[in-house]
């Protein structure tokens, strides 16, 4: 199989548009943790460019860099979550662009509105929807796998990841549905 570079390239693009998208972000609301998401994307750019470059002992180093840092900000991101989607007007409309921003606010709302487990189908069967086609895409340009144990290690990826995303979803819209004073009756209350 032939190394798809133009894929590398394509990647190394978006990380560097986003670590731009980020220090801007960072720049104007003063919040550290966009600094340092801004930081890994440029750390994901630069890993990209030295895998074309075929820099593999640089490759070696910055990977696991970006997994500490990522590691050690996790509960700080996790608090920076919390504290967005406790600041959310869930009784606002419910538009198709809250659920393409980085604040979760569309599946909170979804949540409030419809009950946690819809939301939690609706979260898993949206990642799984995502990841099998990117592998479909990748499997019909560049004959991406090769045998048919290759195809059920895949598979095996797509159904058991997204299930550890799914659990943290879970937790962190519950955690912001229980912090939100919910009327009698609804859907999400105990």
């Amino acid at each position: 199989m032939k190394i798809p570079y133009e894929l590398f390239y394509l990647s190394a693009f978006f990380f560097a548009f986003i670590a731009i998208v980020a220090f801007v972000r960072a720049y104007r609301e003063r919040n550290r943790i966009y600094y340092v998401g801004g930081g890994l994307c440029l750390l994901g750019a630069i890993w990209f460019i030295l895998l074309v470059l075929d820099q593999g002992w640089l490759e070696g180093l910055f990977l696991p860099v970006a997994m500490i840092i990522s590691i050690v900000i996790l509960p700080e991101l996790a608090a920076f979550k919390d504290r967005q989607m406790r600041e959310m007007d869930v009784e606002g409309p419910l538009r198709v662009a809250d659920f393409f921003s980085n604040t979760d606010s569309g599946w909170l709302k979804l949540a409030y509105r419809h009950g946690l487990g819809v939301t939690v189908i609706l979260y898993f069967l949206l990642f799984e929807l995502i990841t099998g086609g990117v592998l479909l895409a990748l499997d019909r340009l560049y004959e991406f796998f090769y045998g048919l144990n290759l195809i059920y290690g895949f598979m095996l990826v797509i159904l058991i990841m997204p299930l550890f995303l799914v659990i943290r979803f879970y937790r962190r819209i519950k955690r912001a549905l229980t912090s939100i004073r919910l009327p009698s009756g609804s859907l999400t209350e105990k």
